[in-house]
């Protein structure tokens, strides 16, 4: 049987988390160099998944008038706004960009247009986001996908 008090080897007790609580205290200057290390990796990875993303919605884009031609049925349509919206913030790092820019890029994308076939305007991403409270809020100027 051990004589000495709890603690007195360097443990506070037998768990882990105070092992490490205490390992931590020893090398903070470590722990938080590789956590900041660990952040920038994170970043450039969203960086990394937001351009793919955005890729794979170009080819997308671009192959649905050929793969719209291998069919014998009708052309498909082009999606809806709201599904175009969520195409489009998900690609993006934060999934969220102000109205006037998401209108832009589904417009670059070819994703939707109005039934006159002129482009999608800003107003209306703002209808859709009353229109799907479960999928989009506004913060001000901008939208963002919920998750």
């Amino acid at each position: 049987m051990n004589a000495e008090p709890a603690g007195a080897q360097g443990v506070c007790c037998g768990r882990k988390s105070c092992a490490s609580t205490e390992a931590v205290g020893l090398n903070q200057s470590e722990v938080e160099s590789a956590l900041t290390s660990a952040r920038a990796a994170r970043a450039r990875a969203a960086g990394e998944l937001g351009e793919l993303e955005e890729t794979i919605i170009k080819f997308e884009a671009s192959l649905a008038p050929a793969r719209a031609g291998m069919h014998d049925g009708p052309a498909p349509t082009s999606m809806t706004l709201h599904e175009a919206m969520r195409k489009v913030l998900q690609s993006v790092p934060m999934r969220m960009m102000h109205a006037q820019d998401l209108a832009a890029e589904i417009g670059r994308l070819h994703l939707c247009r109005r039934p006159n076939g002129r482009a999608i305007q800003s107003q209306q991403i703002y209808e859709r986001t009353r229109n799907y409270p479960y999928l989009f809020e506004r913060a001000g100027t901008f939208i963002r996908l919920k998750v």
